[in-house]
């Protein structure tokens, strides 16, 4: 018999015996609504035949009422990722290397800034000379800051249902139905740093969601392939 995975937080734990699993849900460790894997297929725990007691009904002719979610429609905006539901099979986020380029080159700018502006305070220079050093001073620093926060609102989250894509103010989620292709791709600096990219098809190459430099983008790979597999 195949062993199981589970994910918590996002990671995948495992592999587990179904003994083990079963003793898990009898101390409380997992509960109904926790994402398991078994043979590449994740379900919510309380689907697993005899991992949990079933309810007692109040009336046996009647049968247990399931809610369906209503259908979402692609790329719809979502006004947090917190309220995902708590079926999150994964959360993943850039690489700090992604900073890289802007770090370079916002600190050769503030260098450059930096020495103009010394060298015209220093000397007989008009007010112009010196409102360019320190113009060339503050706007490499105010680029860094808006590219840090934007590095850091920088998110993707797969449910049993949706992905779900963060940038700065900008929010989408991609219901997993609409979802055609994964591919994941590396440039010279993230191939430095062992990162790729995730690249999410929704219908051909104009309709792309890249979700750029993280370590995780092969692991999201592999799940949302087989999640698509899955529902085909």
């Amino acid at each position: 018999m195949a062993d199981w995975y589970i994910y918590e937080d996002g990671y995948k734990r495992g592999p587990i015996t179904p003994t083990m699993l079963k003793t898990m849900a009898e101390k409380g460790q997992i509960s109904p609504l926790t994402v398991v894997e078994r043979n590449g297929r994740p379900v919510a725990a309380g689907q697993v035949h005899g991992l949990f007691p079933e309810p007692e009904l109040t009336s046996p002719k009647q049968p247990r009422q399931v809610p369906v979610p209503p259908p979402q429609p692609a790329f719809a905006n979502v006004s947090t990722v917190q309220n995902v539901s708590s079926d999150v099979l994964f959360v993943g986020r850039q690489h700090w290397s992604e900073l890289i380029l802007t770090i370079i080159f916002c600190t050769l700018v503030f260098l450059t800034g930096m020495l103009i502006f010394m060298v015209f305070l220093l000397g007989e220079s008009d007010v112009f000379s010196i409102c360019l050093g320190l113009l060339l001073t503050l706007v490499p620093v105010a680029i860094f800051l808006v590219k840090y926060i934007e590095w850091r609102t920088t998110t993707i989250t797969i449910t049993m249902e949706i992905v779900y894509l963060r940038r700065l103010c900008n929010r989408k989620s991609i219901p997993i139905s609409h979802i055609q292709s994964v591919e994941t791709s590396t440039n010279f600096i993230q191939s430095l740093f062992g990162t790729n990219s995730l690249l999410i098809l929704t219908g051909g190459a104009w309709n792309a969601n890249v979700f750029k430099g993280s370590k995780q983008a092969q692991d999201a790979h592999d799940l949302l392939l087989k999640m698509i597999k899955s529902n085909s």
